[in-house]
C-alpha cells in the first residue's frame, strides 16, 4: 500500500501536536525559511543564465572575438579615411601657388641680384605650369592622386587620436621584457592588417583603382606579389605558382579574397593570444590604413610623374629658396 502524501502545511498541522516544535511556532519558522531559501535559489539560477546569456552575446560581438564573421569586416571605431572619389579636388597644382604669390611676399624686385633670381623663378614657373597641365591631359589621374597624398596622414592625426596614444603606451613600457614582446606582436600584425585593409578597401570604388594600380605597378618593376608575403604565417599554399607578369584586376581581387579570411584569423588570434587592448588594435589597424594608402600614392606617383616634371619642380623650389633666403638675410 501507498504512504499517503502530505504537503508541508498538512504535515506540520497533523503533527503539531506531536512536535515539541510547534509549541512555540519554530515549525512554521523553518517553513518558512525553506521557502525563502528555494526562492533565493531559484532567483541565483536565474541570474546565472541570463549572465551566460550575456556572455555568449558579447564573445560573438566582439571585435577581437576569434568567432567574427570572416566574409565582412566589424564597423572599425575609427572607420577610414575620406575616398579619393569624395575628396574635393581644387583645379590648382599642391606644388605651385598663382597669381602674385609666385614670388615670395617681402622680395625687393629693385635688386639686381634679387630680380634676376626672380626673373628665373617666374620663368621656370610658367614652364612648370605648362608641364603640368600636359601631364594631367595625359594622366588624369596623376593629378588626384598628387592632392590626395596628404588625406590619410591628415585622417589618421585627427580621427585617431586616442587609438595612437593608446599604441604608443602600449608600445614604450619600461619593462624590456615587455617591450620586446609587444614589438614583436606589432610586428606580427602590422603587415597582417596592411593586407587585410586592401580587400576592405578595395570594395569602395572610390580607393579600388588606386589600390589595385598600384600593386601592378609593384609587379612591373618586378617586385613581389605583396599578398604572398604572409602565405607561411597563415599556413596558405598556393593552388599553382604565382605567375610572373602583371596580373588583372579580377586576378588581384581573386588573391586577396581568398587570403583574407586567413588573415582575419591569424589577426585574432594574435589578438586573443597576447591580449591586446582594442584600442591598440584600432590603433595598428589605423596606421595600417594610412601606411597601404600612402604608400599606393607613393608608387603611382613614383612610377607616373615624368622626369621632366620632376625636374622642374625641383628647380622651382630651389628658386623660392633662394628668393626667401634673400629675403631673410639681404646682407648675404
Amino acid at each position: 500500500m501507498r504512504p499517503r502524501r502530505f504537503s508541508n502545511e498538512k504535515w506540520a498541522a497533523t503533527n503539531k501536536e506531536r512536535s515539541p516544535k510547534c509549541e512555540h511556532g519554530l515549525w512554521e519558522n523553518e517553513l518558512e525559511t525553506n521557502k525563502n531559501q528555494n526562492n533565493m535559489n531559484r532567483r541565483a539560477w536565474y541570474i546565472v543564465i541570463i549572465i551566460a546569456l550575456l556572455c555568449i552575446v558579447a564573445l560573438f560581438s566582439s571585435p577581437l572575438s576569434p568567432l567574427r564573421p570572416k566574409s565582412s569586416p566589424v564597423a572599425w571605431v575609427t572607420g577610414v579615411p575620406p575616398s579619393i572619389s569624395v575628396t574635393s579636388r581644387p583645379q590648382t597644382s599642391p606644388f605651385k601657388p598663382e597669381g602674385d604669390r609666385n614670388i615670395p611676399s617681402g622680395i625687393s624686385l629693385r635688386t639686381n641680384a634679387s630680380s634676376d633670381i626672380a626673373q628665373q623663378f617666374a620663368a621656370t614657373n610658367a614652364l612648370l605650369e605648362k608641364a603640368e597641365a600636359e601631364a594631367y591631359k595625359k594622366d588624369p589621374l596623376l593629378h588626384r592622386y598628387e592632392l590626395y597624398r596628404d588625406v590619410p596622414s591628415k585622417w589618421l592625426s585627427s580621427n585617431c587620436g586616442s587609438q595612437i596614444n593608446a599604441l604608443i603606451k602600449y608600445s614604450s613600457i619600461k619593462d624590456s621584457n615587455l617591450v620586446r614582446e609587444r614589438q614583436n606582436t606589432f610586428k606580427e600584425l602590422f603587415p597582417l592588417f596592411s593586407l587585410s585593409v586592401v580587400k576592405e578597401l578595395s570594395a569602395d570604388k572610390g580607393f579600388e583603382e588606386l589600390l589595385l594600380t598600384a600593386h601592378q605597378l609593384a609587379q612591373q618593376a618586378s617586385l613581389p606579389p605583396p599578398y604572398t608575403m604572409a602565405d607561411a604565417r597563415i599556413g596558405f599554399t598556393p593552388p599553382a605558382p604565382v605567375q610572373n607578369g602583371v596580373p588583372s584586376y579580377e586576378m588581384l581581387r581573386n588573391e586577396f579574397e581568398v587570403r583574407y579570411p586567413l588573415w582575419i584569423n591569424e589577426i585574432n588570434r594574435i589578438i586573443n593570444e597576447k591580449h591586446v587592448p582594442p584600442d591598440v588594435v584600432e590603433g595598428i589597424r589605423a596606421k595600417a590604413i594610412d601606411h597601404t594608402l600612402t604608400g599606393a600614392v607613393d608608387m603611382y606617383l613614383a612610377v607616373r610623374t615624368p622626369p621632366e616634371l620632376r625636374a622642374l619642380r625641383k628647380q622651382h623650389r630651389d628658386l623660392e629658396i633662394t628668393l626667401i633666403n634673400r629675403r631673410n638675410f639681404p646682407s648675404q
